[in-house]
């Protein structure tokens, strides 16, 4: 895994003293990918897993046994429950929602639906909150050849 630490990112393994001084706790039994990112403060319960190139900031907690997929971004503060599993957020600039991909649901903006229900009800979603239809579209042509594996 990899700390925030003295002005740069280094590379840890989870006995490292470093950890402590960061006020970074890790429980026993949990598993961190070797890329995964972690801040100070961050509290990873045991058997909690951090796939590798997940991002988690200061102060997050990940509680026992939950499951943060590879790429996944944990912001400050988050709170993570047990046996919860977070899969990616994925950020695009392109348009002005972002795609957040969480217990198998697919969110675009503030909305969070079944991929099946996206496909669905896209036109009914996309009036409801202002969208073109086209925008909608491009929306879903992402998660149909970028997203669409993740579920």
């Amino acid at each position: 895994m990899k700390i925030y630490y003295n002005n740069e990112w280094i590379t840890v393994e989870q006995d490292d003293e470093r950890l402590e001084k960061l006020n970074i706790f890790i429980g026993s039994g949990a598993i961190i990918g070797s890329d995964a990112r972690i801040e100070s403060g961050v509290i990873i319960e045991s058997g909690a897993i951090i796939e590798s190139d997940a991002i988690i900031y200061s102060g997050a907690i990940i509680e026992s046994d939950a499951i943060i997929g590879s790429d996944a971004i944990i912001y400050s503060g988050a709170r993570i429950e047990s046996d919860a599993i977070i899969g990616s957020i994925i950020f695009n600039n392109h348009n002005k929602f972002r795609i957040i991909i969480c217990n198998k649901l697919l969110w675009i903006g503030c909305e969070g639906h079944t991929p099946k229900h996206w496909l669905k009800n896209y036109k009914e979603i996309a009036e409801k909150n202002n969208i073109s239809a086209d925008e909608m579209r491009w929306y879903l042509d992402f998660y149909k050849t970028k997203l669409k594996n993740l579920f």
